[in-house]
């Protein structure tokens, strides 16, 4: 109720002859009756209460009047124009009072679970339980099980807050306009302007409370208004202002331990390799990349012809990574040599046969390297880094021939080189793309973008025309090469991601490594669908990217495995042949067969070697 006493306590029995006459309104349901005057609704006590007074009793139960208009009010203020306050045509008043919803919530939980709340008035202070409140120092519910580092962050924000002048005032909203907070854009206020909107009303969801700017931040809800004023601030203070300023201090810390932040990859130029051969060319002139005699000579066998056996026996370990070894590549058709990336940033190359040493060592990434993977004539090939780039580079000469990086400057998983157009492959990436380059131009031709996930694999079939790739988002499509509109879509709720994959040598289906510790098989003519006839199981796979590979017969499937192992399938019966203990501390992340002799098999775990696989009798 309102009245012209400045007194905001006056009991009942005053309020009403100030008000005159009173009249008894039965229409509102109440268990007092309310009793209207002149712009003002006043409660009347039931008769046993106004006994009460009329002995002289204190009246304990008189209800509170409302609070004094500000400023000078005259007799109810008709006629006066106050900011804010509203005449209406009986004499009474209204003012408008804004209470944040979302901070009136917030304190509402802390006054029930810490016993105090910020000063509702606007102060600086807080209500209720003192001792409680030092105690905390001034941090509310959710920040009880914050660490000492994140409160510090937390403190830092809002005194950030506070110098920006970005303060709210009471439990209302922040009084500077949506500007001033660095919600809108200057564009985005003439925009708004134009329409016919205030510019310093913002919509739901189109900017951030002042309190919320302040702390939203260390709980993760930040939104355009915590990115304003008192992130600048923050910035400007030295004072962590958003939810990556903890990272974002890991990676200044790490550029000045290491001279750069590993995100930022290596040009091409700045690339280097090292040769650890005796002699680049032999007496005849040759290449040390040239083939011996021999593999020529295997490599000319038709592959339905070639023999292959179960490897039984470990013939080499290849020592020298520093860091596990995530993939290993046979040299195309030959074979000779073997291409082992590893999480130390390097690549190298070693022979397959003869001294079996390290022959040239490749550096020029700055994190580890997820995968390497040749061209058909092993003259070059493709490395895939954590430090979201793709490099070419020249076997014989170490030189990086050119750096690649999506558009989202995704990490890449997986880059495929396109059959019969070898200038031209195609990434899977973190960003939910796989994007095709052309390394002539050094531009992005294409991007297939259906995935809603990390794109894991990419796989090309029907001499090149044709791509399918499959991502952690449980889902393979199929692709005409260019065009970016998937063709098939194939997707089922008993589906698991799906890591790795590979073609059959007969190119008429391919083999997938499943997370559900199966390897399925799906054909690609006439119809692609999935082979349920044809499952490999047995081996440990789940939560590893398990790179899985076919002999060149088609006769035999190998694949590694969570506890180390490599496992050995025969293709017809689905039984394992082989299952051999290959590497410790961790998985068997990478295997491979020889191309043209098909009783080698190399392998690779995270022991940081490599390991050459073959008969009981080989050497």
């Amino acid at each position: 109720a309102s009245s012209d006493d400045e007194d905001s306590h006056v009991p009942v029995s005053q309020a009403a002859a100030d008000a005159g006459p009173a009249v008894a309104d039965e229409s509102r349901p109440s268990a007092s009756r309310m009793i209207r005057g002149a712009g003002a609704f006043v409660q009347a006590a039931p008769e046993p209460v106004l006994s009460l007074a009329a002995r002289g009793g204190t009246r304990v139960d008189a209800p509170m009047a409302g609070p004094v208009l500000p400023g000078p009010i005259g007799s109810l203020g008709v006629g006066k124009a106050r900011p804010g306050v509203t005449t209406v045509a009986s004499g009474a008043t209204m003012e408008n009072v804004e209470v944040d919803d979302w901070f009136f919530r917030q304190q509402f939980a802390n006054m029930q679970s810490l016993g105090f709340a910020a000063d509702p008035t606007g102060g600086a202070g807080t209500v209720g339980d003192a001792g409680a409140a030092a105690h905390m120092r001034g941090f509310d519910v959710r920040d009880a099980t914050l660490t000492k580092a994140q409160r510090r962050q937390l403190a830092a924000a809002r005194d950030a807050a506070e110098l920006s002048g970005a303060a709210r005032v009471g439990w209302g909203r922040d009084r500077a306009t949506a500007v001033e907070r660095g919600a809108l854009t200057e564009a985005q206020r003439k925009h708004r302007v134009a329409l016919g909107l205030p510019e310093d009303e913002l919509e739901e969801g189109e900017g951030g409370r002042a309190f919320q700017d302040a702390t939203g931040a260390a709980h993760g809800e930040s939104g355009p208004a915590s990115l304003g004023a008192a992130a600048a601030a923050g910035a400007s203070s030295g004072g962590a202002s958003g939810p990556g300023s903890l990272a974002a201090a890991r990676r200044q810390r790490r550029r000045k331990a290491e001279g750069g932040d590993p995100k930022d990859g290596m040009s091409a130029e700045a690339a280097t390799s090292d040769f650890l051969g005796k002699e680049e060319t032999d007496y005849q002139g040759k290449s040390w990349v040239e083939p011996p005699a021999a593999e020529r000579a295997a490599a000319a066998i038709d592959p339905a012809d070639r023999v292959a056996a179960v490897p039984r026996k470990c013939l080499h370990r290849y020592i020298g990574h520093s860091k596990g070894v995530q993939d290993v590549a046979f040299f195309p058709d030959t074979g000779h040599l073997l291409l082992t990336a590893s999480l130390d940033n390097t690549v190298r190359i070693w022979q397959t046969s003869g001294t079996r040493k390290c022959q040239r060592v490749y550096c020029g990434h700055t994190a580890g390297v997820r995968q390497a993977t040749f061209r058909s004539d092993g003259r070059s090939f493709a490395t895939a880094s954590y430090d979201t780039h793709v490099k070419i580079w020249d076997t014989e000469t170490g030189k990086c021939t050119g750096s690649y990086q999506t558009a989202a400057k995704g990490t890449p998983s997986c880059v495929t080189f396109r059959p019969g157009e070898e200038d031209v492959f195609v990434v899977g990436a973190s960003d939910r793309r796989a994007t095709q380059f052309d390394a002539r131009s050094g531009e992005i031709v294409q991007t297939y973008t259906y995935h809603i996930d990390n794109v894991t694999t990419v796989t090309y079939f029907d001499e090149g025309r044709r791509l399918v790739t499959t991502g952690d988002d449980k889902k393979i499509f199929v692709w005409e090469h260019g065009i970016n509109v998937p063709m098939r879509w194939i997707q089922d709720p008993e589906m698991h991601s799906i890591p790795c994959a590979t073609m059959h040598p007969s190119q008429s289906m391919w083999c997938a490594q499943s997370m559900n510790n199966q390897i399925l098989v799906y054909s690609v003519s006439p119809k692609f669908i999935q082979n349920r006839k044809i499952k490999f199981t047995g081996h440990i796979n789940a939560g590893y990217a398990c790179k899985l590979s076919l002999s060149a017969n088609g006769q035999f499937l190998a694949s590694g495995d969570g506890q180390g192992r490599l496992w050995v399938w025969d293709w017809k019966s689905r039984k394992p042949y082989a299952k051999l203990h290959a590497h410790d501390s961790g998985p068997c992340i990478g295997c491979a067969w020889h191309p043209s002799i098909g009783q080698v098999v190399a392998t690779c775990g995270w022991d940081g070697t490599a390991k050459l696989w073959g008969p009981a009798s080989g050497k």
